[in-house]
């Protein structure tokens, strides 16, 4: 593992300042709602599912200005890598100026309890200790920690057996409980997983929209075998339905496995396989409560002090149409029912220009800048 990007991670547990929540136990900001309207009466292929009342919005009709997801000044001039690496290592440099000392090891991957040559089959895969194991193994090999681009073309080759064990776990397995953190992790990771599937098997597609054929088709398409036992789940069905983000979704979803609490944070973690979106983890969400907390605080820190995710040029803010056009009533949410409060989340010594994203918050509606579709690999 990158040893700068370990000091980053490991840092931040206990001096952690920038307006996210100070509790080290893992909680839910108080002005979460669960505002996902369920129809109960709802039903569908699945014998435990059903369907929110209210449709979400796709990013096709949110986008129709800018349907091919080109963004209005283009940061893959200079190579998307090394523009994405030079914006983080800024980052970087910054947090580990504005948190001192007090670090503690919080995910020791660099001594994993197995190897991946333990993992020939998905039978290798006893509980889910082991399932986290595998995905941390694999991840901490393909993920760069600093762009979270992926190197798909070693999960094809080199690790095309692992991989293989790790989707078919996923399939069969559940969350260990029904508790919060629980919940959050598995389905976070099953998500991401799934999604990483789709590009592992669609190599010639460019465009994270049309993985599946159509655009935006991938999102509403059933994830190939299934996760925990469901064979009709979707990934809109794991981020709209189960998490409950967004406006709701009319795929299927098991109704038994609908999240306690509406946590927006992990819009900072559910990453839709492009390289606009918020960077994907080199490990796994971990089962694990306080972790799970610290993780869900970085990643919220991380994308509101990233000058990549929320642009200033002058007195002129543009933000991710993640944050600025999809998904603003849960930024809404986030900020306490005002966007003016997301900037407590932006800390002034990572960014000089805080007070100009502080005054075009204020006003409620932030521009966005677009989203890059391409695929997120390296």
């Amino acid at each position: 593992m990158n040893i700068k990007f370990l000091a980053l991670v490991i840092v931040i547990v206990n001096q952690y300042s920038c307006g996210v929540a100070e509790s080290s136990t893992y909680r839910a900001p108080q002005n979460f709602s669960n505002n996902a309207q369920i129809d109960p009466t709802s039903s569908s292929e699945d014998s435990e599912t059903n369907e929110p009342a209210i449709e979400f919005e796709t990013p096709e009709e949110n986008q129709s200005e800018n349907p091919s997801g080109v963004i209005s000044e283009d940061p893959d001039k200079n190579g998307i890598i090394a523009n994405i690496t030079s914006i983080n290592l800024g980052l970087e440099k910054c947090v580990q100026n504005h948190f001192k000392s007090n670090t503690i090891d919080i995910f020791s991957l660099e001594k994993p309890s197995q190897s991946l040559a333990n993992f020939n089959n998905s039978n290798s895969i006893k509980n889910h200790k082991d399932f986290e194991n595998l995905g941390n193994l694999i991840l901490t090999k393909v993920v760069e920690p600093r762009t979270g681009l992926v190197d798909y073309n070693q999960i094809r080759g080199k690790y095309k057996t692992q991989w293989s064990a790790l989707v078919k776990a996923l399939s069969k397995l559940k969350p260990i409980s029904n508790a919060t953190h629980h919940r959050l992790s598995f389905w976070t990771n099953a998500y991401n997983i799934s999604m990483m599937n789709f590009i592992v098997n669609n190599p010639s597609q460019k465009d994270a929209t049309r993985l599946t054929g159509s655009q935006w088709s991938v999102f509403s398409t059933k994830i190939p075998g299934g996760v925990a036992g469901y064979r009709n789940i979707s990934l809109n069905g794991i981020e709209k339905g189960i998490l409950k983000l967004g406006g709701g979704t009319t795929d299927p979803y098991p109704k038994s496995e609908i999240a306690n609490i509406k946590e927006n944070r992990l819009h900072f973690a559910l990453v839709c396989g492009a390289v606009g979106c918020p960077k994907l983890r080199n490990f796994m969400y971990p089962s694990d409560q306080d972790k799970l907390e610290t993780v869900l605080k970085e990643n919220t820190f991380m994308f509101f002090n990233s000058k990549y995710q929320i642009r200033v040029k002058g007195s002129q803010v543009q933000a991710s149409s993640l944050l600025a056009e999809w998904y603003t009533n849960d930024f809404k949410e986030l900020g306490d029912g005002n966007l003016g409060n997301l900037a407590d989340y932006v800390v002034s010594e990572c960014r000089s220009d805080k007070s100009a994203i502080l005054s075009t918050f204020n006003t409620g509606r932030v521009p966005s800048w677009g989203y890059d579709w391409k695929v997120n690999e390296k």
